[in-house]
């Protein structure tokens, strides 16, 4: 008997004996949620798997419902993951082990971790595995991410040819084009940047008609690449591709079609247009004059402004007093540096949220306060649709009332010139408070353009509604190409879908999930029309609120934004 299965069966009979020591307990102590009294082996499962994993909360008892999620992305997790293990989890969806220490060089268990019989998505990117990625036969995977990790090869593509629509396998090792990559016919985004890959385009590829996003940089290919491609793919998707002498790249793009950098008005870097602004964090509890003081001293400012209408600052900034607003509390200027000074948030900024923070914990029943190692940051998230929409709709209600409800002396438009969501922060109840914005101390007449804004707000839907990290000229035209196509909710966030999924199965009506899916799908729209490429045809931050209070016409959570525009 293998020593992982004997494992497995030795936790199955350990939990089985728990169960029925602790039949005889009141009926109180049981699981009253399932009201089950034969846990299911998946805790032990998950316990063999990760035993040798540090910082991984293990179960702590066992659980009658089924593990479907495994999302701890950005958890300093340090070790061997038991993939094989895991492919024992009848249940289990949704694997994101992103952004952590992982190593191994037997990846997946070779192949083994593909039996788990409903699994669609896996990301395992950035992190230290290497060898060969084994894939193996998966009827219902959708989206693989492996990217930057060490692997030198993958071998069985082919087994995931029933419904592959994402894979990304860049920044690794990878010598060769996987065989059976033309068997991906429904794949749409492929992405096989910065390897060592040595193939011949277009032939060992899957059909470009279908493929929505595709990036080969910085590989070793041979072959033509036409105009055709060029002009759907980006010319950024073909740099270094190969050998000038082995792969030619035919760029005659249409004269009529504007450059990327034109089109969008905003720098794919997210730089600021105004020079050099400081952003300063001061804690809310702290006086103004200490704060002037220290600021003064740290920094030499020759210059200081506060506002001390009251004392505490209770009032500060009054012009930007909205809920969706982070109030400037005041500023200094030494030389050509200008420090901006802003109340303290500590729950963080959205991208943190997003991208960083776990998605939850493995989604157990939760039988009791100690079964899962949590934190008082974990408490929520932003995984659930609901929230997301908040979000989105505050974001806007924010910009709006900097473009067109600024009640300060100038009377102009405060354009933000670098929405982010590094610069969008959440409040204690996730409420967003836009930061970071130009000041009119700072604003330079013509520099920037509220349009500019329109497009950044357009991005941050997309992120927002599909979870995807990194946005550029090529990945917006990606996610436009499939709106357009009636697509979208090909790009919806797995984490949202699976939400959705999971409320449908605890009772929730079918119709519920369809409107959930709907507003997803319209939000994308709006994204859509806030990236067109001509500035004249996005639309107004105003005219955005009003398309995003029709698409989710219940009324905000209570403590939230109001209706305030």
């Amino acid at each position: 008997m293998p020593p992982m299965l004997h494992a497995i069966l030795l936790l199955a009979v350990a939990a089985t004996a728990t169960s029925a020591s602790a039949a005889t307990a009141p009926a109180a102590a049981r699981n009253s949620t399932s009201n089950c009294t034969v846990p299911l082996p998946d805790a032990g499962i998950v316990f063999a798997a990760f035993k040798n994993v540090t910082n991984f909360p293990l179960p702590r008892r066992p659980s009658c419902r089924p593990v479907r999620r495994l999302a701890y992305p950005s958890r300093n997790l340090a070790g061997v993951v038991g993939w094989a293990a895991l492919g024992n989890l009848s249940g289990l969806l949704t694997v994101d082990l992103s952004g952590n220490s992982l190593e191994g060089d037997d990846c997946f268990g070779g192949g083994a971790l593909w039996r788990a019989p409903l699994l669609r998505s896996v990301d395992v990117s950035r992190n230290r595995l290497g060898g060969a990625l084994r894939l193996g036969a998966s009827a219902r995977m959708a989206s693989l991410n492996a990217s930057r990790n060490g692997f030198t090869s993958v071998v069985g593509v082919d087994g995931l040819a029933a419904g592959l629509v994402v894979l990304d396998v860049s920044g690794n090792r990878i010598a060769a084009v996987p065989e059976g990559l033309r068997r991906l016919t429904r794949v749409r985004r492929l992405d096989m940047s910065r390897n060592s890959m040595a193939g011949r385009f277009p032939d060992d590829l899957p059909p470009l008609d279908g493929v929505e996003f595709l990036d080969i940089s910085d590989n070793n290919f041979s072959g033509v690449v036409n105009s055709t491609w060029v002009t759907k793919f980006g010319r950024s998707a073909f740099l270094r591709a190969g050998n000038a002498s082995s792969l030619v790249i035919e760029d005659n793009p249409p004269a009529s079609a504007p450059a990327p950098a034109q089109a969008t008005m905003t720098p794919p870097s997210g730089r600021k247009k105004h020079k050099r602004v400081v952003l300063i964090v001061v804690v809310v509890v702290c006086g103004v004059v200490a704060v002037s003081a220290a600021v003064a001293f740290m920094a030499g400012c020759v210059a200081c402004g506060f506002n001390r209408r009251k004392k505490g600052g209770k009032k500060a900034a009054a012009a930007a007093a909205h809920p969706n607003i982070l109030p400037l509390l005041g500023y200094c200027i030494a030389g050509k540096e200008k420090l901006l000074l802003y109340e303290y948030i500590e729950k963080g900024n959205l991208y943190r949220w997003l991208h960083e923070l776990p998605a939850s914990s493995m989604d157990m029943e939760e039988t009791g306060a100690d079964m899962w190692d949590t934190t008082e940051q974990n408490k929520k998230s932003i995984d659930d649709w609901p929230t997301r929409y908040h979000i989105i709709l505050g974001i806007a209600r924010g910009l709006a009332f900097l473009h067109q409800g600024w009640a300060g002396s100038s009377g102009r438009p405060i354009v933000h010139g670098n929405l982010v969501p590094t610069n969008v922060l959440l409040g204690d109840d996730l409420e967003p408070r836009i930061s970071d914005y130009i000041h009119p101390m700072d604003s330079n007449n013509g520099e920037v353009a509220p349009e500019s804004d329109v497009y950044s707000f357009g991005v941050l839907v997309f992120e927002l509604v599909t979870g995807q990290v990194r946005w550029d000229d090529s990945t917006v035209s990606w996610a436009r190409g499939v709106i357009r196509n009636r697509k979208s909710l090909n790009i919806v966030d797995a984490r949202l879908r699976e939400e959705e999924e999971e409320g449908g199965t605890r009772g929730a009506a079918k119709t519920t999930m369809t409107v959930a899916e709907r507003e997803m799908v319209e939000c994308l729209q709006v994204g859509f029309l806030c990236t067109a490429h001509s500035p004249e045809k996005r639309p107004s931050m105003q005219q955005v609120v009003g398309v995003l209070k029709d698409i989710r016409p219940a009324p905000p959570p209570a403590g939230g934004a109001g209706e305030t525009p």
